[in-house]
């Protein structure tokens, strides 16, 4: 698609698609994310939506990766944070 770098977040290195970040479907899933008038049930499923499109089959490593330095377990407040930093790195590398 686009220019694929990566960006190194508490130990993980993942990649990123400058395009795909860019991407309206990516924009409109995020839409989701923050749009206050969905429960927490109907925004469940745009996270793993958010990780397909941005990580592909490398989201399986970053997920075992994160959980690895966690004790085994993906802690969902833990995982959010990360994908936060994520986002933050990205953003400084553009």
């Amino acid at each position: 698609m686009g220019e694929k770098n990566t960006v190194k977040v508490n130990g993980v290195e993942a990649p990123y698609d400058k395009a795909k970040l860019g991407d309206m479907r990516f924009v409109m899933m995020l839409g989701e994310l923050n749009d206050d008038t969905l429960d927490d049930a109907e925004k469940m499923p745009v996270l793993p939506r958010i990780m397909r499109f941005i990580f592909g089959g490398e989201r399986y490593r970053i997920q075992d990766e994160i959980a690895d330095a966690n004790g085994g377990v993906l802690d969902i407040a833990v995982f959010t944070e990360w994908l936060a930093a994520y986002f933050e790195a990205v953003n400084a590398k553009n």
